[in-house]
């Protein structure tokens, strides 16, 4: 596994020493989440996405692509476990827009165990870029927001979160039981064939840039920085590759390309940058 963990750190820009400790794991978090994007390109391409190791190292780490969280957390895992942490997957559920959490195994978290324990997670799209404290009277906070996690009932912990660090609203549950890659095969079957899915709505690639983020949305790009917001709306599909490759590294076949974005979508007539307001 040493070439692994090599080729996982080069392709992180990760140069320090990676023993097993706080300071590296907030490194390797943050250095992932700048390098690698949560993008969904393979399952509009319908690409069937498989959680076998050697098929998530050669995508992610070969061929210099991202993916959605069971293969992000999934990956990060492995690595976590290969450099001596203390580590487990656990089950999580995502709130959902009215109001209700998802079915078990809908997401995949991290519990790594240090003198206390961190919650961790690259495959979440716009969230934390350092591991977040569990059951600690701190927050944590970021250019993404303040997050803490809560005690939710007697055997669940929730993930909460806040713009202003007065406000919170929970962005999901999860358990403190350890889990198997092969546990959330079920639900990652669903959230790339199932029409109700929100992977399968619409093309997203996002990427944590430094003060801000940077996210392809089917055909508008947006970057978040310091001095704002901007969007630029894409006017055909060769702007979508210029876009994937020069901002997140990415290429496609034409095979991909032509499923990206849906089959039936216009085109906006024009190309315009102007600034927008939070971008989700």
């Amino acid at each position: 596994m040493e070439n692994f963990v090599q080729k996982y750190l080069a392709r992180i820009n990760y140069n320090d020493s990676p023993k097993p400790a706080l300071a590296t794991l907030r490194k390797l978090h943050r250095q992932h989440l700048l390098s690698i994007p949560f993008e969904n390109l393979s399952i509009m391409a319908h690409q069937h996405i498989s959680l076998d190791f050697d098929t998530l190292s050669e995508k992610i780490l070969d061929r210099g692509r991202g993916g959605f969280c069971f293969e992000l957390n999934g990956l990060f895992f492995k690595l976590l476990e290969e450099l001596g942490f203390t580590a487990r997957m656990v089950s999580a559920r995502v709130l959902n827009p009215d109001g209700e959490f998802g079915p078990e195994y809908d997401h995949m978290a991290i519990i790594v165990s240090l003198d206390e324990d961190w919650l961790v997670d690259v495959g979440f799209g716009n969230h934390f870029l350092e591991p977040v404290p569990i059951l600690s009277d701190q927050h944590y906070a970021d250019d993404e927001g303040y997050f803490k996690v809560e005690r939710h009932g007697p055997d669940m912990l929730a993930l909460m979160r806040s713009s202003d660090g007065v406000s919170y609203t929970c962005d999901y549950i999860f358990t403190i039981r350890r889990s198997n890659i092969e546990d959330f095969t079920a639900m990652c079957e669903y959230h790339q064939t199932s029409p109700d899915a929100p992977n399968t709505q619409n093309l997203f690639c996002t990427m944590a840039i430094p003060g801000g983020r940077k996210t392809l949305s089917g055909s508008s790009f947006f970057i978040r920085n310091g001095e704002g917001i901007s969007k630029i709306l894409l006017t055909d599909k060769d702007g979508i590759q210029t876009v994937l490759q020069e901002h997140f590294g990415i290429t496609v076949g034409e095979n991909q390309l032509s499923l990206l974005p849906q089959t039936g979508e216009k085109f906006p007539e024009s190309q315009q940058s102007f600034p927008i307001g939070q971008l989700g």
